[in-house]
């Protein structure tokens, strides 16, 4: 019997289609474009910058500074402490080839930054770096917990997380929702992209209702 469309999970779409493992992890990020099925598939087997934003120009109405609650599962993840304000871009690339090997970061690149510090504007100082890990057992890995989540996506550079994350901790007041732990900031499609303004960062921050 086929997986109901609707409550396909990552581990089964890999199944089904033999996706490897750097693509796995983006299936997730896809879904939150609103993508279907048939259109996530078409873009997994040519991974390329033009035809991701075909498909993702259709969607960029729908999820500019789109904010949603939902549930999401446990994930771990391999960290290493770094401060944005350390250095810059190359900075960072410098740092995560230090630490972390070519398998580790070549399945995907976020950062995350204290609830704390985003409520006092001090949108600089992350805690550090993340790539995701194979299991938790590994050396150095962070646990991100089963839970309710404000989730928000957000087109352009990072300049405009300051903005958004004001717009977050907006939404989560309205809402009778408190935010607490980390916030998780990664890109979708950092992969693929040359224009920084095409950049998409999804933002999952951990919410209790208040």
């Amino acid at each position: 019997m086929q997986p109901d469309a609707g409550k396909i999970t990552t581990a089964q779409f890999a199944k089904l289609h033999g996706i490897n493992k750097r693509t796995l992890h983006y299936y997730d990020m896809l879904k939150d474009l609103n993508m279907s099925i048939e259109e996530i598939k078409a873009y997994v087997d040519h991974p390329d910058e033009e035809a991701f934003l075909q498909i993702a120009d259709n969607k960029l109405a729908e999820i500019d500074r789109d904010i949603r609650v939902q549930r999401c599962e446990e994930e771990y993840y391999c960290i290493t402490p770094f401060s944005h304000s350390d250095d810059g871009l190359e900075g960072i690339y410098a740092h995560i080839k230090d630490v972390w090997s070519t398998r580790q970061y070549s399945m995907g690149i976020g950062s995350y930054i204290s609830v704390d510090n985003i409520k006092q504007k001090a949108f600089d100082r992350y805690e550090g770096l993340f790539t995701y890990a194979q299991k938790r057992t590994e050396k150095g890995v962070m646990v991100r917990p089963k839970g309710t989540y404000l989730c928000g996506l957000i087109k352009g550079t990072w300049e405009h997380l300051p903005e958004f994350y004001e717009e977050l901790l907006h939404y989560a007041d309205q809402n009778n929702l408190e935010p607490l732990g980390y916030a998780y900031e990664i890109g979708l499609n950092d992969f693929v992209i040359s224009d920084m303004d095409e950049y998409i960062t999804q933002i999952a921050m951990r919410v209790t209702e208040s």
